[in-house]
């Protein structure tokens, strides 16, 4: 078990850094263009962006978790795998693209953005079809995962610093170089897959032909609902609002999503353990998935609680004045992290046992309730009313799931020492409220000290615990830096 902890760690300590670092300089570009380009036409380009990203939703299928459960219990078959999946989703890629220059050509730019731009970045329906990296993770190959993410930004940020020396930034080329570094992503994961297996295209089927895009689908439809969250309200913003409201609400969701990818890590970096664990003794799966989620918990929460708290000079520090709307967006945003990684937590324990048509009724009902509120709101509140009919939505979600979760087998993710995580979390937000004379620095630090005082004395993570964490990460640090 102590090896298996070490291996985990050193996945995550890999995964952790590569993404955290990517993350960062895609920030920094993101906060340097919308400086650069205007809160209007850096929507137009959320927005095209956004229409794009929907449809890539199609191209994915909702294959990859699948795919990654299968290949770590086989991973003999991933060249299998990569026949079917790969050419299945360069056939949906075509389609999917033909979709997409119908729709800029039916739709006024104010719908997709702007026509151009939307086309061009249409080309990353191919680039995510060719995209491998589920058998990279699938074999737990964290370390290569990790650094294809980090080639990736920098080619992408080189691309934007070298249209930046202009003087005035010409949009079609921001799509253009974010392609171009997703193809470099691409040649790097299959190269490293190609020294593995040689041949990436078997004529063999794998060991469940059928089996694998049958159970796929519903998670795909799952994904197609629940990109509602990322993406669904730019679009809203765009037609009901306009572009100025979408970039208010694009510089907003920068922030929150560099967030969740890390989050989003957690779990993904667990899902291939948690599969095989599954497999062999389903409690031990379930206990095992509940402490992944509650360690994160443990520094979302402060991270949500204080950029609520400070969103205002926040987004004036990164973005300008100009974006001074972007702030109550924030503020919302950030208060829903803490319920999408409770949400993401049972959603894979849902995946890795099989249970996919109740994720996907769970995330229909959260994706009913988001939209139909974000028609009612925003138009009259804009991004404000957008933020907040996710919050709703993902809040629908969340409840949905742990109800199966408990009915299923009596576990809820806030019982005992989550919900004490939580509870750490509004003690950090009163102490913050009382010394807010005090300015920014010391007001934050004191919220600091009593977020971790309040969750160590409320048991929400031990002492004991915290270097049981640190004390593996620590170890696969030093492997790392001995390789």
């Amino acid at each position: 078990m102590t090896g298996s902890s070490h291996h985990l760690a050193r996945n995550i300590l890999w995964l952790s850094g590569g993404e955290f670092a990517s993350r960062l300089i895609a920030f920094v570009i993101a906060i340097t263009l919308a400086r650069r380009l205007g809160s209007e036409n850096y929507g137009v380009l959320g927005i095209a962006l956004a229409i794009v990203s929907y449809l890539v939703v199609l191209v994915d299928g909702g294959l990859d978790p699948v795919a990654i459960r299968e290949v770590a219990r086989r991973p003999a078959d991933v060249p299998t795998l990569m026949r079917r999946i790969v050419g299945q989703r360069l056939l949906v890629a075509a389609g999917t693209f033909a979709l997409l220059t119908l729709l800029v050509v039916v739709l006024p730019d104010r719908a997709v953005g702007s026509q151009a731009l939307a086309l061009v970045f249409g080309g990353r329906l191919f680039t995510y079809a060719l995209k491998c990296d589920w058998a990279l993770r699938g074999r737990e190959e964290m370390k290569a995962v990790s650094l294809g993410l980090l080639v990736q930004h920098l080619v992408y940020a080189a691309g934007i610093v070298a249209l930046v020396r202009f003087s005035t930034t010409p949009l079609i080329f921001i799509p253009i170089v974010h392609v171009g570094a997703e193809v470099v992503l691409v040649l790097f994961y299959l190269r490293r897959l190609r020294a593995s297996y040689g041949s990436l295209w078997s004529n063999q089927r794998p060991a469940q032909p059928g089996g694998i895009l049958r159970e796929s689908l519903p998670i795909g439809l799952g994904k197609v609902l629940r990109i509602a969250y990322y993406e669904g309200d730019l679009l809203l913003l765009g037609w009901l609002a306009g572009p100025e409201q979408a970039g208010y609400f694009f510089a907003s969701q920068r922030i929150v999503l560099s967030l969740l990818a890390l989050v989003i890590l957690h779990q993904q970096t667990a899902f291939p353990a948690l599969s095989r664990l599954t497999l062999v003794d389903v409690e031990q799966g379930l206990r095992f998935q509940e402490k992944v989620s509650r360690y994160a918990l443990v520094w979302i929460v402060p991270v949500a609680v204080g950029g609520v708290y400070f969103s205002l000079p926040l987004m004036e520090l990164l973005f300008g004045t100009g974006y001074r709307a972007s702030a109550p967006i924030l503020s919302i945003m950030l208060f829903g992290l803490p319920v999408l990684l409770l949400q993401f937590g049972i959603q894979n324990q849902m995946l890795a046992l099989g249970h996919v048509r109740p994720y996907l009724s769970t995330v229909a009902a959260g994706t009913v309730v988001h939209i139909a509120l974000g028609i009612i709101w925003v138009p009259g509140w804009g991004g404000v009313g957008a933020a907040s009919a996710s919050l709703a939505g993902v809040s629908v979600t969340c409840g949905l799931a742990a109800c199966y979760a408990w009915v299923t087998h009596r576990q809820l993710p806030l019982a005992g020492r989550s919900a004490s995580v939580c509870l750490g979390g509004a003690i950090m937000m009163l102490a913050m409220y009382s010394v807010r004379h005090l300015g920014v620095l010391p007001t934050g630090l004191i919220g600091a000290l009593a977020y971790g005082t309040a969750v160590v004395a409320l048991g929400g993570i031990t002492l004991q615990e915290t270097r049981g964490v640190l004390a593996p990460l620590l170890r696969a640090r030093s492997a790392v830096r001995g390789q």
